[in-house]
Order: structure tokens, then sequence, then C-alpha cells
């Protein structure tokens, strides 16, 4: 299993041949919870390796390091250096630092997988005339004070929504693309599933996938299941993740909250889980009441399970489900409607079926990972044909 290996003089490993072009990939965590860690795994495993060698750079050692080697995938640490008046010094050592790495370790191209960027990778792969992509999977904000933007050959927006701002602005509207996060298809071919575990005897099941923050809307699908229960006494609300702070009060008030209902022993909590596709095939009806979704994965990793989505018409989720066949779209922050909408799902369940039928078919055509590979490594194709690195 490759390990982890912190920065140093010495070259990682030798790249493979002239003809493969060696890519950084640029990672501002170690943890491997939310989207951008996953699609970071999903590209790094499925690369076209006679063609491109993957090399991921993040912090420090840890979960997404440890997953990387379970695909060998070379992983290198070094620490961060801010961009302040106060660190200049040491950021402009780091930055020649870097350049004579790049040169070593033959990189031929770096994408930097998310906003918590590293300005001196950057800015010393534009000295050396290295192709850059930055890789876009939240809502930036101030677009054009973000060197990272400014510098960046390609700019990858994981929806349309995103990538508005972006299109808007002359000076980053042409070197901009959307491509979508994909789904791996091949973890959905299997019919394993936790139902038995669960709910053996047969009760309707309703999921939640993702990251225990408010922004995610967990307390209005609890608030939803109070009035689901009315009409589906037996039903269970199983959400799948953990709250992503050090303090986890999120996850606290929504177990508060479902005290106060008392609705307690009908909302099971199983903390962060890898099997996400054997939950996916569990649910009769998965659940996304988020406040706001740059793309959402989860949405097409249900799809992929042949699960109905009811989800919230914010973000990139309208991309996903842009036909009532393939789902149903709700306001945030309204457990009425999302109560609504479950129970249909639930009193219906040849409507479930053909709309997770529908679903999946429609991931299977828009967002396999094939499909998304072939658009990312037609990128590099076009930004290696016309890299010159300079020697300097």
């Amino acid at each position: 299993m490759t390990q982890a290996t912190e920065c140093s003089e010495k070259p990682v490993t030798a790249a493979n041949t002239a003809a493969t072009a060696r890519i950084l990939y640029v990672h501002g965590r170690s943890t491997c919870h939310g989207g951008s860690p996953t699609s970071l795994l999903d590209i790094v495993t499925h690369l076209d390796r006679d063609r491109f060698e993957p090399l991921v750079l993040c912090p420090a050692a840890g979960e997404l390091s440890e997953r990387l080697g379970e695909v060998e995938v070379p992983v290198v640490t070094r620490q961060f250096v801010e961009l302040k008046r106060e660190t200049a010094l040491q950021f402009g050592l780091d930055v020649a630092w870097y350049h004579r790495w790049l040169r070593r370790e033959s990189i031929a191209l770096v994408h930097v997988n998310t906003l918590d960027w590293r300005p001196s990778v950057v800015l010393a792969a534009r000295l050396r005339g290295i192709p850059c992509v930055q890789h876009v999977r939240n809502l930036p904000h101030q677009e054009r004070r973000n060197f990272s933007f400014r510098w960046a050959n390609r700019i990858i927006t994981v929806s349309d929504d995103v990538g508005r701002p972006f299109r808007e602005d002359p000076l980053f509207r042409d070197k901009t693309r959307t491509i979508y996060n994909p789904v791996d298809l091949s973890c959905y071919e299997d019919h394993e599933d936790r139902r038995p575990d669960i709910a053996a005897d047969g009760r309707p099941v309703i999921g939640f996938v993702g990251q225990l923050k408010a922004g995610k809307g967990v307390h209005t699908l609890i608030e939803a299941l109070s009035r689901v229960l009315e009409r589906h006494p037996t039903a269970l609300l199983v959400i799948v993740g953990c709250d992503p702070s050090e303090t986890g009060d999120y996850e606290r008030e929504c177990r508060r909250l479902a005290e106060e209902r008392r609705i307690e022993p009908q909302v099971i909590f199983t903390g962060f889980r890898r099997d996400v596709p054997a939950w996916m095939r569990t649910f009769d009806v998965f659940v996304l009441p988020t406040r706001y979704e740059t793309f959402g994965k989860v949405v097409i990793e249900a799809m992929a399970a042949g699960c109905p989505v009811v989800a919230s018409a914010v973000g990139g989720i309208p991309e996903i489900l842009c036909r009532p066949e393939l789902g149903t779209l709700i306001p945030p922050d309204d457990p009425e409607a999302t109560a609504q909408a479950i129970i249909r799902y639930l009193q219906e369940p040849e409507l479930a079926r053909k709309v997770g039928d529908a679903g999946r078919e429609h991931v299977r055509k828009h967002f396999s990972l094939d499909a998304m590979m072939r658009k990312l490594e037609s990128l590099y194709d076009e930004l290696l044909a016309g890299s010159r690195p300079t020697q300097v």
C-alpha cells in the first residue's frame, strides 16, 4: 500500500514513461468527508494510467492519504504557508521550494481540487509554465481577488449554477468549463442493502446522506417526519453522515428535536459510513432538504440506486432533477412540502418505482464516471498540447 510521504528534496517516484504526463492534484485538507475528496478519489482511481500519472499533495497524513493508498496513488504532504504580510518571506521561500520541486517531480499539470488552494504552488507552476486547473466545488466570492482564478488556465465548475459568476465575467468566461461530479455506477450493480439490519419487518425507510450541518436541512427533515408518521406510523428516518464540526452541536440539536417531537425511536443516526451504495439501496425515499447545494452528488448516488429523490430546488440540484419524472423538487426550510412529497412516494409505490427507474437511466446517460473522465482528460490534453514549461 502506498504511504503518504512528506515533501522533500528526494523525488517521490520516477515518472513512468516519457509519454505519461504526471498530474499533481492539490487538495486543501486531509479528511475524507464530503464531495470534494470523494470526487478526487474517483478521478485518480479512474485516470487513464497509460497517459496520466497522478500524484496528490495534501497538508498531512490522514484518512484521505489512507484511502489514496488503498488505490496505490502516491501522496506527499506539506503544511500551508498562508499569504499574509507577516509571512511574506516564508511565502517567497515556499514558492522557490515548489519551483524546484515541480521540476524535480516532472509535473506536467497542476489540478487544484478545492478552494483551500495553495498560492505558492500555483505561483510556482505559473513561473515554470506548467498549466493549472482550478476545480470550483463551492460557491465562490470575490472571484477577481482570488489569484488562483486569475492564474488558472482552466476553471472547472461542478454545475452551471456555480459557473454563472465566471461566465458572466469576461476575465474568466473563456476558460470556464462545467464538468459535473459523477457516480461510479459499478458500486450500484449488486443488490446489497442494510434493510435486514434496521427494517426487517418491511417498514418504510426514509433516508438522508451527507454532512450534519445546518445548511443540509436535517432539522427540516425531522420536522417533516413527525407529519409523515401521522400517515405512516411505522416509518423510519435513517441519517447517514457525521457532524464535521469539533463540537457536534448540530447533531445534538437534531437529536434533541427528535426527542421533543417524541419520534426519537424512529430516527436512526448511523454516523459516517463508507458503504453509501448499500444504504441508498435500503431507502424507499431519499431526501435532501438542503438550503444550498453546489451540485448534489448524493442526489445522483440515490438515483443510481433506483431510489426516488426529494430535494430542494436550489443550486445545482435542478440541473440534475431537470424533469418532473426524475424526482421531486421542494422549497428549502419547508417541512410540510417535504412531508407531502415523501408521503406521495410511500403511498404510490408504482410511482416510486417509475421515478427510481427513470432516475437510474438518467444518471447512466449523463453522470457516469466514464463520461466525466472523457471530458476531464480531454481538457488535460488541450492544456498539455499548448504548454511549454520553462527551464528557469
